[in-house]
């Protein structure tokens, strides 16, 4: 993807060289960074220049939040509560009973107008078998969606309206949700040719931020979903990215997962933690 109009520029404030297998579900609050690597099972807390490794016996995928020590995770087993420096968690939010855990891991997720969504996939063969997508309704997890394969980025655009990316059919979905987070509009968003895999993203004022894995870059759109620019990065896979306001940063995260020997060759940084200044 070519470059079409400057919106943003960005200068690389530091690189976090703790290499993930598949760094995922960023989350930043009072300068304090937080991600996953889906693989090993790992979350992680950056806080000033310190780098924290926490194993954890359940599979993260989201950190949708953090409040008095307390850390908010999306995960294979539900919506759980920890606090990192021990291993003792309080599922939140348990999937439903008739859920296959075998089946499906969690993958992304965010907030919609303050409910959690939770993204899952297939956990080994995603082309052909959907996710599924559900919401938080009255403290109890709802199916929403059982249709997009690889449910990623979950940016929500205005309250009530968030968007989904489906990696493996490079589309971006556009849901619309009512105060019981039932759908009452889908529509596809955007449709992106085969080689541009949408991953994890943000929106930053009018602009929607999203990783492109296999693309070493950031794509940034505008809210009709026109393509504006594509800011070039030091990994191959992208996978997520946050923006702090307090800092005017983009932290991305990123997998080395499945790379080459040539591919790590080429990009060295893959699966590191990068940091940008970001320009207006």
């Amino acid at each position: 993807m070519g470059l079409k109009k400057n919106i943003f520029s960005m200068n690389l404030k530091s690189v976090i060289e703790e290499r993930c297998v598949l760094g995922e579900g960023l989350f930043t609050k009072n300068h304090v960074h937080y991600w996953v690597d889906i693989q090993k099972n790992c979350v992680y807390r950056f806080k000033k220049n310190n780098l924290e490794t926490f194993k954890v016996s359940y599979k993260p995928s989201v950190i949708f939040d953090e409040k008095d020590g307390e850390v908010l995770i999306g995960s294979d087993i539900g919506v759980v509560s920890q606090r990192l420096e021990n291993d003792e968690f309080r599922i939140i939010n348990k999937l439903p009973e008739d859920h296959n855990f075998d089946k499906y891991r969690s993958n992304d997720g965010g907030f919609c107008d303050n409910s959690i969504l939770l993204g899952f996939m297939d956990r080994n063969n995603p082309g052909d078998n959907a996710g599924l997508i559900y919401a938080i309704s009255d403290n109890e997890m709802i199916l929403i969606d059982d249709s997009i394969h690889i449910p990623n980025s979950f940016i929500e655009i205005e309250p009530g309206k968030i968007l989904i990316s489906d990696s493996y059919k490079n589309q971006i979905w556009l849901f619309e949700l009512d105060s019981q987070t039932n759908i009452f509009n889908k529509t596809l968003w955007k449709q992106l040719d085969s080689y541009i895999v949408p991953d994890g993203g943000c929106k930053i004022n009018d602009y929607v931020l999203i990783c492109l894995w296999d693309g070493a870059e950031v794509a940034v759109f505008d809210l009709q979903a026109r393509l504006l620019s594509s800011l070039p990065l030091k990994c191959l896979r992208p996978t997520n990215c946050k923006f702090s306001s307090e800092t005017s940063q983009l932290i991305i995260t990123s997998a080395s997962e499945g790379l080459s020997a040539e591919q790590m060759r080429k990009f060295p940084h893959s699966g590191y933690i990068f940091v940008y200044n970001l320009v207006f």
